[in-house]
């Protein structure tokens, strides 16, 4: 074995395999690497690893090894190769100054001038305002580009004629965005690649609307860092940022939920922030471990973050003062450097949760509407319902559904979709509702996730309480600017199926390729009908685009998806207008269809 393949194993540590794998197979192989018996067949620059009926050829550089299994991407037993290589290495460390790259012959030069350390360090590569240098931005800008010809790829031949390895250079294209740093192409790179597995496989999981929302999604966020100047925050973070939080932090525990059934499980925490100026009232921590590499025993292990010496779900009837708390979009950090500095009694039925209880559905609806956020501390809500009206199991959906009625007599349901893993919870929230049933006029809180889907609002339910008692809630005032808004709910309906068809038309394109022809005509001429012209312009635009394609020797796909992602952004921005005058509608009507 030379001294540079020996170099490149000695240097193969947990960072340099995650970045050309990902870290589930690299926790993977260290899991096989421990109870895995090979035989290894030693060459100068390369090595054969022959193991579970498989045979690894490990070159250098380590991506380029290859494996007689099925895969095509840099797979779990390359990498556990590698791992039973490094055993194989002599104590002596072999650095990185040892690796030689090989060179050709050259012609003898004139011996140069020697630098002095003050030339060289003023021969520094120049940095950007970012703190990249000019080397940095190239190779993002390379990274860049072959992602955003791969999407090209997609929308040429579309997904019926999408070659089988798609999938696979999607995911070798994320390995190479972390390669160059670039976080945020990584994870939008690797979600594409695995909406295109699903595809591939023919699962029922895979929505061609919601592929074609995100592949249009991943295109702009390219276009933005394909630019000269680049931000951090466009390569965005591999690791969630926590911020410090200043002085005490004074928690009161409202809610558990347990998460199961998938590739990642265990328990969230929820609790409230008693500092009423708080940016962010609702907080959690998770205890959430991925299920694919870790024993069971392990999986089983409760969390004891902040310095207690109990699991954290002995402590949620504890009001808790924590110091040195980090937190990161409404997630508390398990830092070692934060402390439990005191606790005492929690009691819910306070003044601090009565202040956030929401009697009026309506309210809950505009505040989806404005914060538009994915997370999830920013869609909880307590509410406080007059009364169940019914509820139900829905056999078509297999899902229960809760109906509740606001103050004002506005409807909204609360939905659990029945699994497996949900079967006790359902069962005890139909415990629950007999309870509601039979004693209609005792008062219910509820701390819920809330959402709108189809043009309805819809809650989930974390935790219900019987003993909270409101004395004096929040008062709401529905703005008046809604209520002329919701004048225009009776078009909703109507230009919603409108601008549903027109996301069928990317739907179309992704699906079909741009060598196939799409007349656009109709969708033109309806929009216009609308009143909606610039809509109609941004449709034309694709269509010219589109034409100009299929008769081009040029590649002319990138001019086509700009349009498409223009398009995508004004249909974006309609349907979360209209599903917000939906909701509202809506909310004046029963939805529910299940059994009582």
């Amino acid at each position: 074995m030379d001294k540079q393949f020996a170099a490149a194993l000695c240097n193969a540590d947990e960072e340099s395999l995650t970045a050309i794998a990902n870290k589930g197979i690299y926790k993977r192989a260290v899991k096989d690497s421990e109870n895995t018996e090979a035989e290894i067949t030693e060459h100068d620059t390369s090595a054969e690893v022959t193991f579970s009926d498989v045979k690894c050829v490990i070159t250098v550089p380590l991506e380029n090894s290859s494996c007689t299994c099925p895969s095509r991407t840099i797979c779990r037993h390359i990498i556990t190769a590698i791992l039973l290589l490094k055993k194989q290495l002599p104590d002596e460390d072999v650095t990185d100054e040892e690796i030689v790259p090989q060179e050709t012959e050259m012609p003898e030069k004139a011996p140069e001038k020697q630098e002095s350390i003050s030339e060289k360090a003023d021969k520094k590569p120049e940095k950007s305002r970012s703190g990249l240098t000019k080397n940095d931005i190239e190779k993002i800008h390379s990274s860049a580009g072959m992602c955003m010809g791969l999407i090209c790829g997609v929308l040429t031949h579309g997904l019926v004629r999408i070659p089988e390895t798609a999938a696979e250079d999607f995911e070798l294209a994320a390995v190479r965005c972390h390669g160059t740093e670039m976080a945020e192409c990584e994870r939008l790179m690797r979600g594409l690649g695995g909406r295109l597995a699903d595809h591939a496989s023919r699962r029922a999981s895979f929505d061609i609307v919601s592929f074609t929302d995100r592949l249009l999604r991943t295109a702009e966020h390219l276009e933005s860092i394909m630019k000269d100047e680049i931000t951090s925050d466009d390569l965005g973070s591999f690791r969630n940022v926590y911020e410090n939080v200043e002085g005490r932090l004074e928690l009161l525990p409202i809610g558990q939920r347990t998460i199961a059934g998938g590739e990642y499980e265990g328990e969230v925490y929820y609790f409230l922030n008693n500092d009423i100026d708080a940016k962010q009232r609702f907080l959690t921590f998770s205890d959430i471990r991925p299920t694919f590499y870790e024993t069971a025993v392990k999986r089983r292990m409760a969390a004891c973050p902040w310095g207690l010496e109990v699991p954290l779900s002995s402590m949620m009837k504890q009001r808790m003062t924590l110091v040195g708390a980090k937190v990161c979009d409404g997630k508390l950090s398990a830092s070692k450097e934060t402390i439990v500095a005191a606790y005492s009694p929690a009691m819910l039925n306070c003044s601090l949760v009565h202040s956030l209880m929401v009697t009026d559905f309506r309210e809950i609806v505009l505040r989806l509407g404005e914060s538009a956020s994915e997370r999830e501390t920013d869609k909880l809500f307590f509410i406080y319902p007059k009364r169940m009206v019914r509820y139900g199991f829905d056999k078509n959906e297999q899902r229960l559904d809760i109906t509740f009625e606001d103050k004002n007599g506005r409807i909204a349901d609360c939905s659990v979709k029945y699994r497996s893993e949900s079967k006790k919870f359902i069962e005890q929230l139909e415990t629950i509702c007999k309870k509601m049933k039979a004693v209609p006029q005792k008062a219910y809180t509820m701390l819920v996730t809330a959402y709108i889907e189809n043009g309805r609002l819809h809650f989930f339910p974390i935790e219900i309480y019987d003993f909270i008692n409101p004395v004096d809630l929040h008062k709401f005032e529905f703005p008046q600017e809604a209520e002329q808004a919701l004048e225009e709910a009776g078009l909703a309906e109507d230009i919603g199926r409108h601008i549903s068809n027109v996301r069928g038309v990317l739907t179309k394109i992704v699906q079909t390729g741009l060598q196939s022809e799409h007349d656009l005509r109709g969708i033109i001429d309806e929009s216009r009908r609308f009143g909606m012209n610039g809509l109609a312009g941004l449709i034309t635009e694709i269509a010219d685009t589109a034409e100009n394609c299929r008769h081009s020797f040029t590649d002319g796909s990138q001019k086509v998806l700009e349009a498409m992602c223009r398009l995508n952004r004004y249909i974006t921005a309609a349907e979360e207008r209209i599903s917000v005058l939906s909701a509202l509608s809506g909310l004046d009507t029963i939805s529910f269809k299940g059994e009582e």
